[in-house]
């Protein structure tokens, strides 16, 4: 039986991860900071959440896309409608996306295997069409233009580097907090859910409370994505609810690795590369998406850090696997 990392082991390997990225500034361009590495921090963020709840709570939800426009939307109501401070926006949008993921939880708690991933869809095309038809207060097709991120400390959040910076301590924040909460009597607790809920519900647990507890966790980590990316595009417009963000999202998640919440950040850089430096070759950069989607899941349907992790095992035994061949050489001329 294979052991897994005891805590301080994975708590070195993730700071060795932030350390690399944290260094990134230095060796790559603007332009790849901004618009590949900045962009997959928040959406890697959004990632986690769908990750967080296939992991530990057995639930693919594909409504996470919908509760993190909810938020973005929020952020631009508050901000550009009724010219609020922006740490109210904040406060409002993540309020906002965790009681959104609370009644999505409520909706479809009840439901497993392909019907929960169904519900989630249609929530998440739902608040589709009420963003594209909704005139008085998402502005229908057109949007919300206008929304900027904050100025903290006389600086502006504007440049690459700090935008970079922001995303990256963000996400790190909430890696380091997802990864201990599931270590607390909730998330055991859940894990138990996920594993037999008939044998939880008879020791007296409540299941389907775990589970929308486990969706509102969920929704406040895509909340925080959605204040991101919203300040990262300045405009808030149905586009980002549509079926094809739904789609990238999980191709995110599949990529990075759908039991690695860390991994989901390689496989956004992945998606983000191939869509950033392929789309200006060719117009059917989807295709190459859709192509690399179907290797992964039938050649490393752990993901990237599936990948990583094998090739750690290989040369972490190595060494062992040498000594006993020299043994067994030694034996032999003996």
């Amino acid at each position: 039986m294979r052991s897994k990392p005891s805590l301080p082991t994975a708590a070195w390997g993730y700071g060795a991860t932030i350390i690399v990225a944290a260094l990134l500034p230095l060796a790559v361009s603007s332009f790849v900071l901004q618009n590949v590495l900045a962009v997959a921090a928040w959406e890697g963020i959004v990632a986690m959440s769908l990750v967080f709840l296939s992991k530990f709570g057995g639930m693919v939800s594909l409504a996470q896309v919908a509760v993190y426009g909810v938020s973005s939307y929020t952020v631009a109501v508050c901000g550009v409608s009724h010219h609020l401070p922006w740490y109210l926006t904040v406060l409002c949008a993540l309020g906002a996306s965790s009681v959104c993921a609370f009644v999505f939880g409520l909706l479809c708690v009840r439901s497993y295997g392909i019907y929960f991933l169904m519900v989630t869809l249609l929530l998440g095309l739902v608040v589709y069409f009420l963003a594209k038809s909704n005139e008085t207060i998402t502005n229908g097709s057109t949007g919300i233009v206008g929304v900027y991120p904050p100025h903290i400390g006389g600086s502006s959040l504007t440049s690459p580097v700090a935008e970079y910076a922001l995303d990256l301590g963000v996400a790190a924040l909430l890696l380091f907090g997802l990864t201990a909460l599931m270590k607390t009597q909730f998330g055991l607790a859940l894990q138990g859910c996920r594993d037999n809920p008939r044998k939880m519900r008879a020791l007296g647990y409540s299941v389907g409370w775990y589970r929308v507890l486990a969706f509102t966790v969920a929704g406040f980590v895509a909340g925080v994505g959605g204040v991101l990316g919203a300040w990262y595009n300045g405009l808030v417009a149905p586009g980002i609810l549509n079926l094809t963000t739904i789609v990238g999202v999980l191709v995110i998640a599949v990529l990075g690795g759908m039991n690695s919440m860390p991994g989901v950040f390689g496989g956004a850089v992945l998606y983000l590369a191939i869509t950033t430096y392929a789309s200006s070759v060719t117009a059917r950069y989807n295709t190459l998406i859709g192509v690399l989607f179907l290797l992964v899941v039938m050649f490393a349907p752990n993901g990237l850090a599936g990948l990583f992790e094998k090739i750690h095992r290989r040369l972490r035994l190595a060494p062992n696997q040498m000594k006993v061949m020299k043994e067994r050489e030694r034996v032999d001329t003996q």
